[in-house]
């Protein structure tokens, strides 16, 4: 498989916030946006290694932890041998969770996976392949496989477009006629200068959507959040940690 890095770490983002958890960044995406914070391992294929399945087994397990996170990159590119490895993890009943923009069905990695990170990628992301950012038919038919509490909707909100890109999640949870209860996460992205400036980025987000004006979605969505990237506050831009 096709691995930039292997580390661990605790959850930054979404609901498992604070979480400890292995992380396998894979190699490769399909859409690299402008905004991209791993860059290394989405644009610039330079750094990865090609590791054998058994391998990375070893190296997950040896970690000690009873949870591992696939992201990348887009990990779904590499959805047959994530299968086999992730077949594997199972007899060791590690929890297994995959961060993915949601533009690859397999429905034998929905099977194989614990949780699913689902983070639509918006057109203010100007993504450099020229496809589809986001695709409702493929996002409908991986959240309609699994029980609410199995996902997660994790829109990224560009700082130049914050209103305009809210207006595009509005669109996004209606035609996927998202269940009411469903977790759904605002997060602002992570391209920032410095700390300070990323941190007025989150404070600018959660004005708009509940400060200034309870926003639709905020109200409608029982479990509808703002939030940030919990490590940037702990370790700004430090890579493999």
């Amino acid at each position: 498989m096709k691995v930039t890095e292997i580390f661990r770490s605790v959850q930054g983002e979404g609901i498992y916030t604070g979480k400890p958890a292995v992380f396998v960044r894979l190699a490769g995406c399909n859409l690299k946006c402008s905004w991209c914070d791993t860059r290394y391992s989405s644009w610039e294929l330079t750094e990865f290694e090609e590791v054998q399945i058994d391998d990375l087994l070893s190296k997950i397990i040896e970690f000690d932890v009873g949870l591992v996170i696939f992201t990348g990159g887009e990990p779904c590119l590499q959805s047959k041998e994530l299968i086999t490895l992730c077949e594997k993890l199972k007899i060791y009943k590690v929890k297994i969770h995959i961060e993915t923009n949601g533009t690859i069905f397999d429905n034998k990695l929905i099977k194989m996976i614990d949780f699913w990170s689902i983070n639509p990628k918006l057109s203010s992301s100007t993504n450099q392949c020229g496809l589809v950012p986001f695709k409702i038919k493929i996002i409908k038919k991986i959240i309609n496989k699994l029980p609410i509490d199995k996902y997660q909707l994790k829109f990224v909100i560009s700082e130049d477009n914050m209103n305009q890109d809210i207006i595009e999640v509005e669109q996004i949870i209606k035609k996927s006629k998202m269940k009411h209860n469903a977790n759904i996460i605002f997060q602002p992205e992570g391209t920032s200068t410095d700390i300070v400036h990323y941190s007025s980025k989150c404070a600018n987000l959660a004005e708009i959507l509940v400060i200034n004006q309870m926003h639709y979605i905020m109200k409608q969505f029982s479990n509808a959040r703002v939030l940030s990237q919990m490590h940037k506050f702990f370790w700004w831009n430090k890579r493999k940690i």
